[in-house]
């Protein structure tokens, strides 16, 4: 933004409505994988991300409205972080939950602890050329293909794995969808008898 020396109080205000943005398109994610199921809405979402990165951030230094549009498009993924919590808590047994989620966040933080400073090393606010301001975001869509690589590769080959654990959110949405409707069906039968 600041390289289309766009003022940090012209950035806020173009940012200001994307809060909005992602609260009223918080159920996209949801709504595709029940429509399509879990396993084809989230193939569909994580590819829909990485397509979206693909084509919107290499032009990132043509126009300020490119990066822009990629942020507000960013927004209707808003509702992932619901899918990735279904998807952690049922990825193991009920007791091994904690550990897998404390694995996690320990994982998170030493991948922060190397990527951060390198992502700080490759940001020059004096580079000239395409390559050496786009050196950060290039970083950025680099570990967004290899967390797509990891999901769609090993992680969803291996036994147990992403394809097995959407199946029993699907099986968990549909028994959850069935016995809602036997209660409603139970409950307007004794309304007749009445």
């Amino acid at each position: 933004i600041a390289f289309h020396e766009v003022s940090q109080v012209d950035a806020v205000k173009q940012f200001s409505l994307k809060l909005i943005f992602a609260i009223l398109l918080f159920d996209v994610v949801g709504g595709v994988c029940q429509k399509n199921g879990s396993k084809k809405g989230f193939v569909m979402t994580i590819y829909s991300m990485l397509g979206g990165s693909t084509l919107l951030v290499p032009l990132y230094l043509w126009s300020p409205w490119i990066f822009m549009l990629h942020q507000y498009f960013q927004t209707v993924f808003s509702g992932m972080a619901p899918l990735s919590n279904a998807i952690d808590t049922r990825w193991f047994d009920q007791r091994l939950t904690a550990k897998f989620l404390s694995m996690k966040n320990i994982v998170q933080y030493i991948v922060g602890i190397a990527v951060n400073p390198a992502y700080g090393a490759l940001f020059n606010a004096h580079a000239t050329g395409y390559f050496g301001r786009m050196a950060p975001y290039g970083l950025q869509y680099a570990a967004t293909c290899l967390q797509v690589f990891l999901l769609m590769g090993p992680l969803w080959r291996i036994h147990g794995g992403l394809p097995e654990v959407l199946e029993r959110i699907d099986k968990e949405r549909s028994d959850k969808a069935s016995a809602a409707a036997s209660s409603e069906t139970k409950g307007e039968s004794e309304k007749k008898k009445d």
